[in-house]
C-alpha cells in the first residue's frame, strides 16, 4: 500500500514539474527583460515626409512581389485585391539600411476554410532593405505570421 502511494506521489510530482517547465518557466524569463539595454536602443529619427515616401516605395515593391507571386506572396490568395500595410520601418543611424514589418490584408473569402465571423485576415512578414538614392532594395527575411483576424494583435507580435 505504501509503495502505491509513493509511486502515485512521484508521478504527480513529475507531471507538475513537466507542466511547470513546459508552460510557466519560460514565460517568467521575459519578465526580467522589460527594457532594452541602452546600447541597443535605436534613436534614429526621420521626418514624416521621408517615412511616407519610403513606405510608398515599399508598398509598390511588395505589390510587385504579389503580382509576380514571389517570396512569401507565392500563394494564389495574393492578388490585386490584397492590401499592403507598412506597420513599422526601422532605420540605421546613417539611413542607408532599413528593417520593415509588412502586413498583407486579404478577404476571408480567399481562405480554404473561411471564418464567416470575420471579413478580413492578416498575414505579416519582415524585410531588410538597402537604400539607393530614391529606391530600396528589399530582401525578405521572414518569419511569416499567418491567418490572424486581429490587425492590432499581429502588429504587436
Amino acid at each position: 500500500m505504501k509503495k502505491k502511494i509513493v509511486i502515485v506521489a512521484v508521478l504527480v510530482i513529475l507531471v507538475v514539474l513537466f507542466l511547470y517547465f513546459r508552460y510557466i518557466y519560460g514565460w517568467y524569463e521575459f519578465k526580467f527583460y522589460k527594457e532594452t539595454p541602452e546600447n541597443y536602443v535605436n534613436n534614429t529619427v526621420i521626418n514624416k515626409e521621408k517615412y511616407s515616401s519610403d513606405s510608398a516605395i515599399i508598398v509598390n515593391q511588395v505589390k510587385g512581389f504579389i503580382r509576380n507571386h514571389q517570396e512569401p506572396f507565392h500563394s494564389e490568395e495574393y492578388d490585386k485585391s490584397t492590401q499592403i500595410v507598412v506597420d513599422t520601418i526601422l532605420y540605421s543611424p546613417d539611413f542607408k539600411k532599413i528593417g520593415a514589418f509588412i502586413i498583407a490584408k486579404n478577404s476571408t473569402d480567399k481562405q480554404l476554410m473561411p471564418d464567416k465571423n470575420y471579413k478580413w485576415y492578416y498575414n505579416a512578414t519582415c524585410y531588410l532593405g538597402m537604400k539607393q538614392e530614391d529606391s530600396l532594395l528589399l530582401s525578405w527575411i521572414g518569419p511569416n505570421y499567418t491567418n490572424s483576424y486581429d490587425l492590432e494583435g499581429i502588429s504587436k507580435e
